[in-house]
């Protein structure tokens, strides 16, 4: 049963793989999009793009070849019904062609040429990227390419009848080019074989088979006799303005594709044939392989006949500023509809080309280059007065997550950070309290630039992403955010907590004090507790010990691992010289019970440090309802919008009301690590020093 199973793992491998390459692999050639996507919306739909291959006059493209696929996207449309699943569905239908053909042909080499043969096969087409962006890819290279698979699978296993049905199919509607690599099999059947007969006979059997609704297919489409395999062949081959017209690349083009589409396997086949040429002298057999060295090599021929082939000639490659493709005419006979604006010499014609004052998208590359009115094609991103990103709109949830990226981060770089730190208006009552913080310092700026790379590492943050939507389900945000490691928060630097408790007397008569405990309430990942008690070790030889009390239970277990004492609650404390309660009292069920706790928790020579985000929310994120018992600025809502000012004398207030006398109050930015949306977050924080 090993066996069986071995397979049916290889098989479930390679689907998957294939199937990420539909659902994650770009479309990376424009040939793709205008040639056929377009082509076959024009088919499914009345409307597309129109390249000139498909202008009657050249006819070089083949409708049948986009009806092969438009078949099975019109029986999926009665169940899919909008063009993006449909989009979708024809790229997992090409992974899963290509998947079964890898696996038909990696069970025929395991057979012919032993298993460990077959299982190196497999791993180097799981590891090349050449296979992976061609699987899906809705290309007539990548159809013939299939094709291939089926005539190398029907080749080994002496299915000749086989392989001459499936390169007639390959070359009259797929790439007809790609008949070079049947040409050995071709001579050993004439030649070697001496089948004759049997090969014509089957050869113009399947090429009218094929070839018979092919044309009729294109030639009803164009509305004249058609034979679109020949069109290409003539066109690339027999005229002085072929593919060269494009422009071209060196012969090192084919070396460095082949490298890093196929890697080591590229140069492991090139030593192949020095290899068994050595085995054939040596006269060594590798065991379970029937196969000898010489035939495996025949067998490789098409694959040395294709490099040949190609090498001679140069690639075509377009950087393109030749003819544009123009929509097809939506009409019955928009197929067939002659244009004066096509021709087979790539050269531009204005029909597609419009004022910018007439688009309402841009869609441009910017090179870093100065804007220059001057030139036909300047950096238009750097055009402010015409261009506005402002005005762009994107569609689908993921282009407008790195849309609103892009947005977010350039108003954060606008933002002057000083107002993070300062009051334009006092609270009347307590505005002599005031301590200014002198802005943002290097370890501030030094925490914003991490978070900045964080939340840069975009695969990272998709991951985050993913997972969010999965544990959302019984998991709340905190809780999410402590089982991810993310979400880290930062209010003060080490700097900024010495100049505040100093200014606010808290070091004041605790020289001979030689110990020091302190609690964070609600500390989350304990990432700004930390930078309070490193802050106090700087200052003092004070034996200190932290604790912390969290709801969040992966919270807990991340204070756990830095070594605080986490209390199931605050009753548990007695006498503590600091409590820290950064932003919890409008979160949690029941500030003012809070607020007397912590008052009963302190040492009588204790102090309080508490933030309070303003303007005032209430949220209780572990309440159904996410209200709490009682609000901690009562009566609320108010009965008119309150300032700022008037919102802390509320919250100074009900502080003095508890017995706490109000030392200093500061004004900072709530800092929070960003995500795939943004750099960072930051919400307004008021930090209070209180006593008893």
């Amino acid at each position: 049963m090993a066996l069986p199973r071995w397979n049916v793992v290889g098989f479930v491998i390679l689907l998957s793989v294939r199937l990420q390459a539909a659902l994650w692999s770009i479309i990376s050639d424009c040939d793709e999009t205008y040639n056929y996507w377009e082509p076959l919306h024009f088919v499914l739909k009345g409307r597309g793009f129109q390249t000139w291959e498909y202008s009657p006059e050249y006819g070089l493209r083949s409708y049948a070849y986009l009806w092969l696929h438009g078949g099975p996207a019109k029986l999926a449309a009665l169940v899919v019904g909008n063009g993006l699943g449909l989009f979708y569905f024809l790229r997992c239908l090409l992974a899963l062609v290509c998947a079964l053909l890898e696996f038909r042909l990696y069970k025929v080499i395991k057979v012919k040429c032993g298993s460990s043969v077959g299982n190196m096969w497999l791993f180097f087409q799981l590891v090349s990227p050449g296979m992976f962006i061609s699987s899906a890819a809705l290309l007539p290279s990548s159809f013939s390419m299939f094709i291939t698979m089926a005539t190398m699978t029907a080749w080994m296993s002496g299915r000749s009848r086989t392989v001459i049905a499936v390169t007639a199919l390959s070359g009259l509607i797929g790439w007809p080019f790609a008949v070079i690599v049947s040409v050995p099999f071709v001579l050993e059947q004439l030649i070697w074989n001496r089948k004759v007969w049997d090969f014509s006979k089957n050869a113009l059997l399947f090429g009218l088979l094929w070839g018979v609704p092919i044309v009729l297919i294109d030639s009803l489409y164009f509305e004249k006799l058609t034979i679109a395999a020949l069109n290409i062949v003539r066109y690339n081959v027999f005229t002085s303005h072929g593919p060269d017209l494009y422009g071209v690349e060196p012969a090192s083009f084919y070396v460095k594709n082949l490298l890093l589409n196929h890697n080591l396997l590229a140069a492991l086949s090139v030593l192949y044939p020095v290899v068994s040429i050595a085995a054939t002298v040596m006269r060594l057999k590798m065991d379970k392989s029937k196969l000898s060295p010489m035939m495996a090599l025949w067998k490789l021929a098409p694959l040395y006949l294709w490099l040949a082939v190609f090498f001679v000639q140069p690639h075509k490659e377009e950087s393109f500023t030749g003819i544009l493709p123009a929509y097809f005419q939506e009409t019955a006979n928009g197929s067939s509809v002659v244009h004066k604006y096509f021709n087979d010499q790539n050269i531009g014609h204005d029909h597609m080309l419009f004022n910018l004052s007439g688009c309402d998208y841009l869609i441009d590359l910017d090179t870093g280059e100065e804007f220059d009115k001057a030139n036909p094609e300047p950096n238009y991103s750097l055009d402010t007065s015409t261009c506005a990103m402002a005005n762009y709109r994107p569609r689908g949830a993921i282009a407008k997550v790195f849309f609103d990226r892009i947005h977010n981060d350039d108003v954060i770089q606008q933002i002057d950070m000083m107002t993070w730190y300062t009051m334009s208006k006092l609270p009347r009552k307590y505005g002599c309290l005031y301590h200014s913080l002198n802005g943002p310092d290097a370890l501030t700026l030094e925490w914003l630039e991490r978070s900045k790379k964080t939340s840069g590492r975009i695969w990272l943050q998709l991951c985050h992403e993913i997972a969010k939507l999965f544990l959302n389900m019984f998991m709340t945000q905190t809780d999410i955010n402590g089982f991810l490691k993310r979400g880290s928060m930062f209010i003060l630097s080490e700097a900024q907590f010495d100049e505040f408790l100093t200014a606010g007397g808290f070091f004041e008569h605790r020289e001979r004090q030689s110990m020091l405990s302190i609690c964070d309430i609600g500390a989350g990942d304990g990432e700004v507790t930390q930078r309070l008690v490193c802050t106090l070790q700087q200052k003092s030889n004070w034996l200190l010990t932290t604790y912390a009390t969290e709801f969040s239970w992966t919270m807990r277990n991340r204070l756990n691992e830095k070594n605080f004492i986490v209390l199931e609650n605050l009753n548990q404390l007695q006498h503590a010289d600091l409590i820290v309660c950064f932003n919890v009292l409008d979160r949690c069920f029941d500030p003012h019970v809070m607020l007397s706790e912590i008052y009963q928790s302190l040492d009588q020579t204790g102090f309080a440090l508490i933030a309070l985000v303003l303007p005032y929310s209430h949220y209780v994120e572990k309440n159904s309802s996410h209200l709490p018992l009682r609000t901690l600025l009562e009566p609320w809502p108010p009965a008119k919008r309150l300032s700022v000012e008037e919102e802390l004398e509320m919250f100074f207030d009900v502080l003095q009301a508890v017995g706490f006398k109000i030392r200093l109050w500061t004004k900072a930015p709530y800092l929070c690590e960003g995500d795939l949306r943004q750099s960072f977050y930051w919400l307004t924080d008021y930090v209070v020093l209180c006593s008893k």
